[in-house]
């Protein structure tokens, strides 16, 4: 990706909703080539389009950070159950003795302890980790900011 692209790409992480006009405007190309790009060039790239939520303005005012390590053998079938979940907004498979790490979004404490117990009893945990997220201070902001693409 050259420097256009990626001028294309942080404002459409800024604004996935911008116009292909206004974007032609911001990023000095024609609307045709922007077109072509986002319909080919980036055809697998982005990968989906998302609004950003304030899930305590729903009621759901828990945010919390699991890290996980089960058995060898059960560590499908925990991500199996960690995928099928609703409160898990985003689960990822890492290393570093850890088998995931799965953000939860519950409405309290008392329903995320619940989640907690049942991987409990359902799995041989050997070592768990909760992390509680105090305040959101920044997201979603690499390639976000048209501003720092320099073409130099």
């Amino acid at each position: 990706m050259n420097e256009k692209d990626l001028l294309l790409v942080a404002n459409l992480r800024q604004n996935a909703r911008i116009s292909l006009t206004k974007l032609s405007r911001v990023s000095g190309m024609p609307v045709s080539t922007i077109f072509q790009k986002v319909k080919k060039h980036f055809n697998g790239k982005i990968l989906k389009h998302v609004a950003l939520v304030d899930f305590s303005a729903f009621g759901f005012n828990l945010k919390a950070y699991l890290l996980l390590k089960v058995k060898k053998d059960q560590k499908d079938d925990l991500l199996k159950k960690l995928g099928s979940c609703v409160n898990i907004n985003n689960l990822f498979k890492i290393n570093n003795s850890w088998d995931v790490l799965a953000e939860c979004i519950f409405k309290d404490l008392n329903s995320l302890e619940s989640f907690v117990e049942d991987i409990e009893e359902n799995f041989t945990v050997r070592a768990k980790e909760v992390h509680y997220v105090l305040a959101d201070l920044k997201r979603e902001a690499f390639l976000a900011d048209p501003a720092s693409i320099s073409f130099a």
